[in-house]
């Protein structure tokens, strides 16, 4: 041990009493921070910046007028672009476009065709065509910029569906709108037409006593063709009127299916909606087991509650939204359905409770009880299961039932107008009979036999009419129906043209590109400032004078410590410049640096050992090393969207875990993560210090007669 401190000091006093060596050192020590601090500026903020990628923009579009409206959609467009500053807009022509994008003046070009506003109101046709946008980028003139360019096209073109669609529904829930304010004011009349159909049905059995009377004689054929005469004038207009509001209630609840129809997808959509809050939900659960964080446990616990809320006031307004149509014609399997939501929805407000219950533990510090978060994350995922199987089983079931009830309605319809179209085709026969038995009791009992054969017919039509209609004698049935169909038009074509909304959740914001990328690049300086130094300082260990042979773990140690030094001094500048001189992100400094520090020693030892070893051999090995980690540790791009032999050596890279840890320090560290990427290190560190200590002996002489070797052919020093 006293050896290996003598050599460390040797070469500690050799440096401090030459000043070349002293600038060499200083050179070395901070040569390698450049590289990360260059790199680290450089892409600092690169996607907020694309204000500078010129795209062309060529608006060719000609116009269309439709419906007496004049429609020029490309002078739209352009209009909006030019209050959009996120990519470096040119408006210019076809000729210019071209020819920019072909010799690197734009980056891309989109043309707006001449046809565009036309072809997008061809929906309407038999054979609608697609409006098109001419997209043309050169991918030849940088790798990245044709992705921003892509986002920048596809952008405008999401922006021109979702503007379509709202305008179409817009006009389909306007028209909508006006239906249901058509009925609002016709309702006194189908209100009536219950009400007069109700009457006559009731007025049939007096008209069928009287007749039988007189037929058996107890009233005389005056009195008898006297009462009728009052009755029949009253039957004409009750079964008109009956028809004329008939037809009307058939218009509106024929009008109001395709509204009730467009319930279906919605409820679809909902279900899908608090089933994706609930999910995130439960995920969020999982990190706050993984973690022991008592701040970020409180945020995360605000995040749940919210989607949690979020997920019941979905749910709530799917089974109002049933409930309403039901009320119309009672379904057994929408009964069903609203049921459970309600049970549904009191359970996530106990989970709810719960959740608010575990934030105010969380702020006072107190350590949350593991058995309740998995209660509640079984609960939530309960939730889950259920809308997934509601989801899954929703057009064999839910849609059945929507369509029996809009089948329901239109048969009311078309049965009560049969109905009443029957008994209007049999008062011409009742007046001739009333008729002819005014003009002279000739006629007698065998007239009155056919009226009175006539009657039992004209009362059965009547009473089938009557029990059909019925079923809309009630005026919150009513009420739901024109709800339904007076659907605020601009709610409900905004909601239709984006039917969802992005609730995003960052748990760990880093706020520029430049910060999120320093884990990467300081790893990379540190590793390259260890090649540096074997590439640049001997291993080699010169005996003392007059004393006995040094041992070769003390000559691997001894000299080894001279490496760490200066390797941990380069890794300290790089991290504290990263911090101090560039002005990075970092959550917990202190834990930045020192793992800084770490992760040179681990660099150190790994490249240190190779060397000592290996010789020249190991330099290429350190360098083999380097260009895989680049590529291999995920420190760009993720990992899994690497090739298999990349995603395959991750795990058995320094590099991995390394930029792992940085990564922990900078957004926030969680504990488990932080634990295993250290443990990891220092593994790494102790396999190659094995490998030095005991490969440093055995192979000394090889690597010594394979260096003369080489020296001896005059390329090499």
């Amino acid at each position: 041990m006293k050896n290996i401190f003598r050599i460390y000091k040797r070469d500690m006093k050799k440096l401090f009493t030459n000043y070349v060596a002293i600038i060499i050192i200083l050179a070395l020590s901070i040569l390698p921070s450049l590289y990360a601090w260059f790199n680290i500026k450089a892409s600092w903020d690169p996607y907020g910046s694309t204000n500078g990628i010129k795209v062309a923009i060529v608006n060719k579009d000609k116009g269309y007028r439709f419906n007496n409206m004049e429609l020029k959609i490309g002078d739209e467009m352009v209009s909006e672009l030019k209050k959009n500053n996120s990519i470096g807009w040119v408006f210019t022509n076809e000729i210019d476009a071209s020819y920019g994008v072909s010799h690197g003046k734009y980056y891309a070009s989109i043309v707006i065709t001449e046809d565009f506003s036309k072809n997008l109101t061809s929906f309407l046709n038999k054979n609608p065509k697609k409006p098109e946008l001419i997209y043309s980028v050169n991918e030849k003139s940088n790798a990245i910029a044709p992705k921003i360019t892509d986002k920048g096209a596809s952008t405008l073109q999401q922006t021109v569906s979702e503007n379509f669609v709202k305008t179409v529904n817009g006009v389909i829930f306007e028209n909508f709108n006006k239906i249901g304010v058509e009925v609002e004011n016709q309702k006194p009349n189908l209100i009536k037409l219950i009400s007069i159909v109700s009457d006559l049905n009731n007025n049939m059995e007096n008209i069928e006593i009287l007749v039988d009377k007189f037929y058996n004689g107890s009233l005389t054929l005056d009195q008898f063709i006297g009462k009728i005469q009052t009755n029949v004038p009253v039957m004409e207009e009750t079964v008109k009127s009956a028809i004329e509001v008939g037809n009307q209630s058939k218009k509106f609840i024929e009008e109001g299916k395709e509204t009730i129809e467009t319930v279906s997808p919605y409820i679809k959509e909902s279900l899908e909606f608090a089933r994706d809050t609930a999910v995130e939900a439960s995920n969020l659960i999982d990190s706050i087991l993984n973690s022991t964080s008592g701040n970020e446990t409180a945020k995360i616990l605000n995040t749940i509650e919210t989607l949690l809320k979020a997920t019941d006031s979905k749910i709530i307004s799917i089974y109002e939204k049933i409930d309403k149509i039901n009320n119309l014609v009672q379904n057994p399997t929408l009964n069903e359905v609203s049921a459970q939501l309600k049970d549904i929805s009191t359970g996530i407000k106990s989970q709810i409770s719960t959740v608010q219950e575990l934030i105010v533990a969380s702020e006072k510090g107190d350590e949350l009880a593991q058995n309740t978060l998995m209660k509640l994350k079984n609960d939530i995922n309960q939730v889950i299961e259920f809308i997934n199987e509601k989801i899954d089983s929703f057009d064999n079931e839910f849609k059945p039932a929507l369509t029996d009830v809009i089948e329901k309605l239109s048969t009311i319809a078309d049965n009560s107008l049969k109905m009443l179209n029957d008994l209007n085709s049999d008062m011409p026969t009742i007046t001739n009979l009333l008729s002819l038995a005014d003009e002279g009791a000739t006629l007698g009992s065998e007239k009155l036999k056919e009226f009175k054969d006539a009657l039992p017919e004209i009362k059965e039509s009547l009473s089938k009419v009557n029990d059909k209609i019925s079923v809309l004698n009630d005026d919150e049935k009513i009420n739901s129906l024109i709800e339904l169909l007076k659907t605020n038009p601009d709610s409900a074509k905004t909601f239709i043209s984006t039917p969802v909304e992005l609730v995003q959740n960052s748990l760990y914001k880093i706020p520029n590109y430049g910060s999120a990328m320093s884990p990467f690049y300081t790893v990379l300086a540190i590793w390259v400032g260890t090649l540096i130094l074997s590439s640049i300082l001997t291993v080699e260990v010169h005996e003392f004078e007059g004393e006995r042979p040094l041992k070769s773990y003390e000559k691997f140690f001894g000299k080894y410590l001279f490496f760490f030094t200066i390797a941990v001094t380069q890794g300290l500048i790089v991290a504290i410049g990263d911090k101090y001189l560039l002005g990075c992100y970092v959550v917990d400094v202190k834990l930045f640096i020192a793992l800084a520090a770490l992760t040179a020693t681990v660099f150190s030892m790994i490249v240190y050992s190779l060397v000592s070893v290996l010789g020249n051999v190991g330099k290429a090995l350190g360098v083999i090393l380097l260009v895989l980690q680049v590529a291999a540790s995920g420190g760009t791009f993720p990992i899994e969207v690497t090739p298999p032999f990349f995603q395959a050596i991750n795990p058995y890279l320094p590099f991995t875990y390394a930029i792992g840890a940085m990564r922990e320090a900078v957004a926030g560290a969680v504990v488990t993560n932080l634990r295993r990427d250290i443990t990891k290190l220092l593994l790494f560190f102790i396999v190659f210090l094995l490998i030095g200590v005991l490969l440093k002996k055995p192979l000394d002489k090889i690597v010594e007669k394979f260096n003369d070797k080489f020296k001896e052919s005059g390329l090499s020093e």
